[in-house]
């Protein structure tokens, strides 16, 4: 590495990049078969498909233990107060896969990054972000519901449903392998747009007179940090960046840290 000059020097890249994703010709056809996604006119390619969740069922919405007149029937099972509350967007009384509709995408329309440099009197900095927008991830299984398979809680999990608790932002516990509330739908479904301090690292040069003494052309002392910041809207301890659909099977990024020392003869 040249010998550092003693000037104060900024540097700084960025990049941004957005576009439209929208299927516009399915060969005559309005769609394909959906499954957990779909492709849609209109819609993004392998939009999220799934449920719209309207709340929570009450102890009120019940009466000697079945669903008050006049509210839809569950065709994925029994369900219980706690329990999701899909919304009939067909209106034929019962709730199932017709109902299902549009409720993500998991492609990044928008994606950015911006570097920093700076230097000073052999004292340099860099720093560097990245970002994501327009994304979605829907998580499944044991990366989402609490108990799934007798399994573990996590600690974002603990605001659920119970008669003290009824304002939950989540369902009632219902440890097992299958429920009706365990099915793809917006409570499961998640912003995944992010932005990352991806890295920063901080060095010093040593001055020449000391170089010098050393017997050596350059010297530079340095550390850094990977992964230092991560600001999103996912559940504490999911990744942003992990895959849809994802069941729990991935390693959250950590934060790395290092030091060294660079020297060149």
């Amino acid at each position: 590495m040249a010998r550092q000059s003693r000037r104060f020097g900024i540097w700084i890249q960025r990049n941004f990049a957005d576009f439209v994703n929208e299927i516009t010709d399915l060969g005559g056809l309005d769609e394909l078969p959906p499954g957990n996604t779909i492709n849609r006119l209109g819609e993004s390619i392998g939009a999220i498909y799934g449920l719209e969740v309207i709340g929570l069922y009450q102890e009120s919405d019940f009466t000697d233990g079945a669903l008050n007149e006049g509210l839809p029937s569950s065709g994925f099972g029994p369900v219980a107060p706690g329990d999701l509350r899909y919304n009939d967007l067909n209106g034929d009384g019962i709730l199932n896969n017709d109902d299902r509709t549009v409720i993500g995408s998991n492609i990044s329309t928008k994606n950015w990054g911006a570097d920093l440099f700076a230097d000073y009197k052999g004292i340099d900095l860099a720093i560097s972000f990245i970002g994501v927008g327009g994304r979605d991830v829907t998580l499944l299984n044991d990366a989402a519901y609490p108990f799934f398979n007798a399994g573990k809680i996590q600690e974002w999990h603990a605001d659920y449903w119970t008669p003290q608790n009824t304002d939950a932002s989540l369902p009632r516990l219902t440890p097992g392998s299958s429920h009706p509330n365990w099915r793809t739908n917006t409570t499961w479904t998640f912003d995944a747009s992010y932005w990352r301090l991806r890295n920063v690292t901080l060095g010093y040069t040593l001055p020449e007179s000391i170089i010098d003494k050393l017997n050596i052309d350059n010297l530079r002392i340095f550390v850094s940090g990977q992964n230092l910041i991560t600001v999103d809207n996912m559940p504490d301890g999911i990744d942003p960046i992990i895959p849809i659909f994802n069941a729990g099977a991935y390693y959250p990024a950590v934060k790395v840290f290092n030091g060294g020392l660079n020297v060149t003869f």
